[in-house]
């Protein structure tokens, strides 16, 4: 859970060719909510970080993305400059906040957003509920609709954040992840977009194995067969932040998911 002690924001700049990152704030219906950007052209790709991640943990993708994309990161309530705000921090909080920045940066077209961890249960919810505004989704070893209530009843271990770990994280993060299970029903009750959705699976997840693991993969499975448009994609190498481990080939197959989705758009 690297990266959430980091907040590093500052002052608008214009973006420049020598200088392309843009930081700023905007606001929800719940208050501000602070992003960057990454890259003046190309299609637009929206990263969503993991729990107790905040911007900075994906900022290494944004910045190797930015001279073929333009990559939006945002802080969701309780990260970075984001201020913690009352009330649930699940799915639909989520995508508010992410309309908002949306909304503030002028982007109404399809953009394509990737979520890792539970922001790709966050995506995958925006995506169900927002299909005008998701042209694909990428889900990087995403925490799949329902997982919780599976792993309880085959009373496996790691099911739940445990407390000490909690304790570990800013007050976005323990907000959430007493919320989990909420945001993991909500996108459970959502029906999956019909735009591309490509799920990039740790090497280490898979069906044919015990435990947390053969969970962990059979739910991965299964959340790529809830989608009409998914494929499946094994990585290499890599544990849970496979985006890290096996960067090289994630960003491989980021960019070739990309051209597959803006081919597919009318």
């Amino acid at each position: 859970m690297h990266g959430w002690v980091l907040g590093l924001l500052g002052v608008i700049v214009l973006a420049a060719p020598a200088q392309a990152e843009v930081t700023g704030t905007t606001s929800d219906a719940s208050g501000k909510v602070a992003y960057r950007v990454y890259g003046d052209h190309g299609p637009r790709i929206v990263l969503l970080t993991g729990l107790g991640d905040d911007m900075e943990a994906m900022a290494p993708i944004a910045r190797t993305l930015e001279a073929e994309f333009r990559v939006i990161l945002y802080d969701r309530a309780g990260y970075g400059s984001t201020p913690v705000v009352t009330g649930p921090h699940d799915a639909w909080s989520a995508g508010r906040q992410m309309t908002a920045v949306l909304d503030h940066l002028d982007i109404h077209d399809p953009v394509l957003v990737v979520g890792h961890s539970l922001g790709g249960t966050y995506a995958y919810h925006y995506a169900a509920t927002q299909p005008q505004r998701v042209a694909g989704v990428v889900l990087i070893d995403a925490r799949p609709p329902g997982f919780t209530e599976a792993c309880l009843k085959q009373a496996l271990k790691s099911c739940r954040i445990p407390p000490f770990l909690q304790a570990l994280l800013p007050g976005g993060g323990r907000a959430e992840a007493r919320d989990v299970q909420r945001a993991e029903d909500q996108a459970a009750e959502a029906r999956c977009a019909s735009v591309p959705v490509l799920v990039v699976v740790r090497s280490t997840a898979r069906p044919d194995k015990t435990g947390f693991e053969g969970l962990w993969g059979a739910q991965q499975q299964r959340l790529a067969d809830r989608c009409p448009n998914a494929q499946r994609v094994v990585a290499p190498k890599g544990g849970h932040y496979v985006h890290n481990d096996a960067r090289a080939w994630f960003l491989d197959q980021v960019r070739t998911f990309a051209r597959q989705v803006e081919a597919s758009r009318p």
